[in-house]
């Protein structure tokens, strides 16, 4: 059997994200057109396409920021690489929105809405939590009103799920037993303490408990994965099995054998098999660099956008085109002129909190 390899310089993860984030944007479509129900929600009865994108990203995440925590000298450099991905994209996307699309698209003056306060607490975004998702009179008669940026809600989560690991790390170093007590420990919350404490609708820091304890399950479920790495065959026999459970589970709810937990078991594993198999087409897409996060960020805008102008009349597919090509412009742009260049500062950084620690 062929065993996942870490070392092996090809993969498809590039890939897979930019799959993922499309399909974040045609899960985004139905919501914010209000047309019908996603068709994969009402199948599967436990996600939407966009939930099952995210949990791919976690899953993918937890997989590689493994590996670089334990690549890194210190838990200065893991956080000064981890907030060097997030940060310096997620800033200037927050600010364009403040000062290109809501001078725009605002229907209050330029000056009121200048010296509106909400428009400078939506900067406050910039912290990452307690989260504000409306800017003054900006898409206030779309079919989803006033949302700007539906999509940075995960960013909370992605960031404290770096925090748990290398909580985890510092006290009691990264091992499989224990992430694996911890994934069915998180398992048994989302399915009954969180129902039996009645904190369905409790948030922590503006995030969702509930959505918190879902996408930490596939974090570490990626976590695990890269530990036991060599120990995980990856054959298309086990995937087609994976595949084969996960469709067998749309729309059933048995007791304590829910469709939730077989998704969590099986996708995590689908998601590296695919991730690893020779997939020739896939390599291209690393020519243009890693785009996911930027079709991400400005899939949602770029959506709200077109509605104004009343594109999606163009019909569904058309619609979803246009709006994946013009997020992929703004990605392009974020990636090459914002996010490799901050991930370029990562040696420099490292070495002035090093040096002025010792001093």
């Amino acid at each position: 059997m062929q065993s996942i390899n870490i070392n092996r310089r090809e993969n498809n993860f590039t890939f897979i994200r930019i799959i993922a984030a499309s399909l974040v944007i045609i899960s985004h479509a139905y919501d914010l057109l209000k047309v019908s129900y996603e068709p994969f929600a009402v199948i599967s009865g436990f996600d939407t396409l966009g939930g099952l994108a995210v949990s791919t990203f976690f899953v993918i995440s937890g997989f590689l920021v493994t590996a670089s925590l334990l690549r890194a000298r210190s838990g200065y450099q893991y956080l000064i690489n981890r907030c060097l991905r997030i940060f310096p994209g997620f800033i200037v996307a927050i600010l364009l929105s403040i000062l290109v699309l809501g001078p725009i698209f605002t229907e209050l003056t330029i000056t009121d809405y200048f010296a509106h306060p909400n428009t400078w607490l939506y900067l406050k975004n910039i912290y990452l939590y307690d989260l504000r998702h409306d800017l003054p009179g900006v898409f206030a008669h779309l079919p989803f009103p006033y949302a700007i940026n539906g999509s940075i809600w995960t960013l909370p989560l992605e960031f404290t799920a770096y925090l748990c690991l290398l909580l985890i790390f510092i006290i009691n170093g990264i091992n499989s037993r224990f992430i694996f007590i911890f994934i069915t420990l998180l398992i048994f919350t989302h399915l009954k303490l969180i129902d039996f404490f009645g904190l369905q609708n409790t948030f922590l820091f503006s995030m969702h408990l509930i959505q918190l304890n879902k996408f930490a399950i596939f974090f570490f479920s990626g976590v695990l994965i890269y530990l036991i790495k060599e120990q995980i065959p990856l054959n298309y026999t086990l995937f087609f099995c994976a595949i084969g459970l996960l469709i067998a589970s749309f729309g059933v709810s048995l007791s304590f054998v829910q469709a939730p937990i077989i998704y969590y078991i099986t996708w995590s594993y689908i998601v590296i098999f695919i991730a690893y198999v020779p997939l020739p087409l896939a390599k291209y897409f690393d020519k243009f660099g890693d785009i996911s996060y930027g079709i991400y960020l400005y899939g949602f805008p770029v959506q709200q956008t077109l509605i104004y102008f009343h594109v999606q009349e163009i019909g569904f597919g058309l619609f979803i085109l246009i709006i994946w090509l013009i997020s992929a412009i703004f990605a392009l742009f974020s990636w090459h002129l914002v996010e490799k260049q901050a991930l370029k500062l990562k040696r420099s950084a490292v070495h002035i909190l090093d040096k002025n620690y010792k001093n």
